[in-house]
């Protein structure tokens, strides 16, 4: 028996699986990541080489090779999301915008949107974080909507699915919560 279980737990660890490349010798934490294709992503975090602890980094050949960007002033990234080859956004408490493929970066005014962002489409997009907070926009970003919503039982939401412009699901650690609307009225699942 003894001799079996370890070739039985080393094979279950791949299971089709391979850890790409490290990143950076620096890293400390990865949170968030998006790919457009199997070649094409970007993945976000901190690290500290020079207390520039801000970390976005772009792949074009599957994690082979990455190529690290700065996204303002921030401590850390939570959360990366692109509509389409050139406008993308980020979570680090507040949203930054690119519209050039992520070379620049606008700051957008939002506090405590510190879990996911996710988009629809081009126009259609929400963002979650701490303090129950929730916020959408239905012009590609351009302005962001606050949405208050009742029966949250813990104020950090964790999970967002952006199902389509009205179906929106979130979670809290103890709650899941959706909208059929794409409002206010949301609706408690557990």
């Amino acid at each position: 028996i003894f001799l079996i279980l370890p070739n039985t737990a080393k094979g279950q660890d791949s299971l089709g699986w391979e850890q790409i490349p490290p990143i950076t010798s620096d890293l400390k934490t990865l949170y968030g990541l998006y790919f457009f294709n199997k070649d094409s992503g970007l993945v976000c975090g901190y690290h500290r080489p020079d207390r520039s602890y801000t970390f976005l980094a772009s792949t074009l050949d599957g994690g082979e090779n990455w190529n690290t960007m700065q996204v303002g002033p921030t401590t850390m990234l939570y959360d990366v999301t692109f509509v389409n080859d050139t406008i993308g956004f980020t979570l680090d408490g507040t949203i930054d915008r690119t519209t050039d493929g992520g070379n620049n970066w606008t700051r957008l005014v939002f506090q405590n949107l510190t879990s996911r962002i996710e988009f629809f489409d081009e126009k259609y997009g929400w963002a979650v974080g701490r303090d129950s907070t929730i916020v959408k926009t239905t012009d590609g970003g351009e302005t962001w909507e606050i949405i208050e919503i009742d029966g949250l039982i813990s104020p950090l939401i964790n999970g967002l699915s952006v199902v389509d412009s009205l179906n929106v699901v979130i979670n809290t650690l103890k709650s899941v919560h959706k909208t059929t609307d794409g409002d206010r009225k949301s609706t408690r699942l557990n």
